[in-house]
Order: C-alpha cells, then structure tokens, then sequence
C-alpha cells in the first residue's frame, strides 16, 4: 500500500517538472530592439561570413535588420537569431563595406537572410554555420536599337554621297543641253542636298555652275572646260529633283533644272557690283539669318501642334535678293527639344531629345521686307518628320502697312491630298482681305510634302 502511494507521488512529482520544462523551453528567447547594438554587430558579423562564403562577383552589404532575438545556452553564452535584408554593392573585393556604395534597383541582387551568430563571454564571437540567404536578381532587359529607314522621309543627305555628285552632273549637262546658247556651264559647290527613300532614292540638289571657256559647238567635255575668269563669268545657283530607282546609279532628272543666273561687273569704279534682283548667298552668320531663322522658328512652334519646342539643328543655305527692299531665302532643319511648348522659354536654350525619339524637320522660309526693314510677306513650308509619321506645314502670312501686329487673323484651310506646283512659291490665290487693315492675314495648311523650290527663268540674261 505504501508502495503504490510511493509510486503515484512519484509520477506527479514527473508531470509537474515536465510542464515546468516545457514552460521554461517556450520562454527562453529573448527578443531585442532593432537598434540593439549587439544584434547588429551580430549581423555585422554574419554578413561579412555570407560574402566570404558566396560565389557572388560583388560584395552584400546590410539594409535592413528585421528581427533579432537572443537566448541563454550557456553560462557566459548568447546565441542570437538575426533576420535581415541584403544588398549587392560595387565593391568586389573584401573592404569597409560601410563606404561600398549600393547598386541601382534595376542592377544589384537583393536578399532575405537568417544567421545565428554566438557571443561568448562578451568578447568571442562565432558562427558556425553560414547565414542562409535567399537572393532575388535583377531581370536584364536587353533593348536592341534597329536603325530603320524611314520610307518617304526627307533627310539631309551627304555631299559626298556619290548619288548626289551624280545628281548635279546630270542637272548641269541637262541645263547646258536644253539652253540651246553660247554659253557651257560647269557645276560649282554643293550647297546642300535632301533625299527622299521610296522606290529607289529622291535627290533635292541646290548647286551652283559657273560659266566655261568652252562654246556649245566645241565637242569638249563640259566637265573638262576651263573656267572663265569671275569677272567675266555668268555664275547662278540651280535646283533640280533626280530619281535613282532601286539599284540603279543613272539617275533620271524630274523636269528640267531651275537656275538664276547673275553676272559681276568689274571695271575702273565699281567692283564687284551685283546684278538687281539675282539671288545671293548669305553667310549663315549674318545677322538677317539669325532674325529670320528666329521669327519663322517662332512661327513653327505656334502652329505645329507638338507638345515641345523645336529648335535650330542647322541652316542648309541662306540667300537673298535686292531690289525693292529685300527678299531671304533659308533652308534649314529643325530638331525636337525637351522644352514643353507652352512655355516662354527660348527654343535655342533648350536641350534636344535623344536622337532615337526626337522628331525633326526640313523646312524653307521667304521672307520679304520694305526699305525700311519691315517685314511685308512671310511663308514657311516644313516637312516634319514624328513618330514615324510624315505631315507637312504651310505657314503663310500678309502684312500690311508694313505693321507687324501680334494679333494674328487664323484661318485653317482644307487638307488636301493633291501634289503642290513645286515651281511655285506661293498659291496664285491670295488669302482673303483681314477686316483689320493693319493685321496679318495667316494662314495655316497640313498637307502631304512637298518641296517648294525657288524658280527664276534662267534665259532672261541671254536674251
């Protein structure tokens, strides 16, 4: 009897001290704050094991301590269980990683880590086992650019393009060819040169010739004739629009060339006078260029309905004639800036787009002023060129009285689908009377593109 109560207090003694067990075993960790300094020593400590211990070309850095916990296995003993985010770095080698600066987002590997890392006596630290990371690696997008043609865009094309040296040689010998004179021209500076890609090439060339030695009934060579003195020479600047079809390098000239032709004269008392009304160039730093290219830039930008700025890439040719006031004529091409177009802000200050995405245009501007330098007719034709989408712009303006009043008259014609008279340089139909008198007439127009070429009749000086 006194056995078995012996045997039962026994066995409640074991049951009591199991639960305590059980309680003490749930109780026995710790947990820390995240700005415990022994806990991020701890993954100080455990994140410099993971980098000696990994594969990785570059070194991890901490970014994140999310828990740390401790407990007692040992008199004199903490065994701390640390989670924490890691980062790729710079740095490849093993350094101060406080001063190795972090990888961008879309670069660097980043981590979930777990380490348990013991503390001995306050002094001795060691992990046994490396801290087991789980690492996330950037997704490398590789983006290939294809240089495209675009089909039936204008661009500027290279002088030394051999097609365009062909293209003014078959112009200068169709000239001589089909003026039926005395004189035999040969062809001078290239001044520029557009090309249009559809079935084969289209070459817009502006050139000059300069008269020869050589008469139309001598068999020579017209390229191989010697060059008349200046002072003597009838000199022009021509247009003429060559077709290459695929493949081919014979080109096929559209029409017949359009040249203005002038003549210095030189005696005792006058040098170097020029011809009344013959079209001359200009430097492209003249400062009638630089007002000029502003005001039909300026223009441009009011009427394009892009959402930024054009700029000023380049002026292809300046020119201009004297007779009742003065007329200038500039080519030049337009690139798309990062300026928003409905800001004061000045195109030229502007920086361009990245050539991959920023549109551009070729445009051509007739400006005519007064004698006493007001302007009195405006028309800017620009072919743009965005988002692989070709349109054109005509921009037309009449001033009267010579005022130039910021009030402008808007009126938008039709779109129309029918190929402009490029010998033309305006409509033969005026625009319609302002009911100001003292207002500009403008106008605006989208249509296909067209190139409008300046057009005088090159046999005046013959007759």
């Amino acid at each position: 009897m006194a056995y078995g109560c012996f045997v039962s207090v026994l066995f409640c003694f074991c049951l009591v001290l199991s639960a305590m067990v059980s309680v003490k075993s749930k109780e026995v960790f710790t947990r820390v704050p995240l700005s415990d300094r022994e806990a991020n020593l701890a993954v100080d400590y455990a994140v410099n094991a993971y980098n000696t211990k990994s594969d990785n070309l570059y070194l991890f850095k901490q970014t994140q301590l999310k828990s740390a916990k401790y407990k007692i296995t040992s008199p004199g003993v903490k065994a701390y269980t640390v989670i924490f985010d890691i980062k790729e770095t710079f740095c490849q080698e093993q350094v101060e990683l406080r001063a190795c600066p972090f990888k961008s987002d879309s670069d660097a590997a980043v981590g979930v880590c777990k380490a348990e890392v013991f503390f001995e006596f306050g002094f001795q630290i060691k992990i046994p086992d490396t801290p087991s990371c789980k690492l996330i690696t950037p997704v490398k997008r590789v983006v290939e650019t294809v240089a495209v043609t675009c089909e039936g865009c204008l661009v500027s094309a290279s002088l030394d393009d051999p097609l365009v040296k062909a293209s003014v040689e078959l112009a200068v010998k169709v000239f001589n060819d089909e003026r039926k004179s005395k004189r035999t021209f040969t062809h001078g500076k290239i001044i520029y040169a557009i090309k249009e890609v559809v079935i084969g090439k289209k070459y817009w060339v502006h050139f000059q010739i300069q008269e020869t030695e050589c008469q139309e009934d001598v068999n020579e060579l017209w390229s191989n004739c010697p060059l008349k003195a200046t002072d003597e020479a009838v000199l022009g600047h021509c247009y003429a629009e060559v077709l290459f079809l695929a493949g081919e390098t014979k080109g096929q000239i559209r029409g017949l060339p359009k040249c203005q032709l002038f003549q210095l004269i030189k005696d005792e008392d006058v040098d170097g006078v020029s011809c009344v009304g013959c079209l001359l160039p200009l430097r492209v730093n003249d400062s009638r260029v630089h007002r000029s290219v502003e005001y039909a830039i300026s223009k441009f930008n009011d009427n394009s309905g892009q959402l930024y700025k054009f700029a000023l890439a380049r002026v292809l040719s300046a020119e201009h004639e004297t007779s009742v006031g003065e007329e200038i004529t500039l080519n030049f091409t337009l690139i798309e800036t990062t300026c928003l177009n409905n800001n004061d802000t000045e195109p030229d200050i502007c920086g361009p787009k990245i050539p991959a995405t920023a549109g551009s245009a070729v445009c051509l501007t007739k400006q005519n002023f007064d004698i006493f330098g007001e302007l009195l007719y405006h028309r800017l034709t620009c072919n743009v060129t965005q988002d692989w989408t070709l349109y054109a712009i005509d921009v037309l303006e009449v001033f009267r009285n010579g005022t130039n009043s910021s009030e402008l008259q808007l009126q938008k014609l039709r779109t129309f689908e029918s190929t402009v008279d490029p010998t033309t340089d305006h409509p033969t139909e005026a625009p319609a009377e302002p009911e100001n008198s003292k207002e500009p007439m403008i106008a605006v127009k989208e249509t296909k593109p067209i190139m409008p070429t300046e057009i005088s009749d090159s046999n005046q000086l013959d007759q």
